[in-house]
């Protein structure tokens, strides 16, 4: 996985994550924005989708 340029910052800008090797094939569908929660899931945690 490769992050560049200010990848946690708002607004999170999800070109800014690129994956490689054996994870390949992943995207992220979406993210939770700082200061709330989605499904279970915490602040600043992503979505990723195959």
């Amino acid at each position: 996985m490769t992050l560049t340029g200010d990848t946690f910052t708002t607004p999170f800008n999800t070109s800014d994550v690129v994956f490689g090797g054996d994870l390949v094939g992943l995207s992220i569908n979406g993210h939770v924005p700082p200061g709330t929660t989605l499904h279970g899931l915490g602040m600043n945690q992503v979505i990723l989708m195959v």
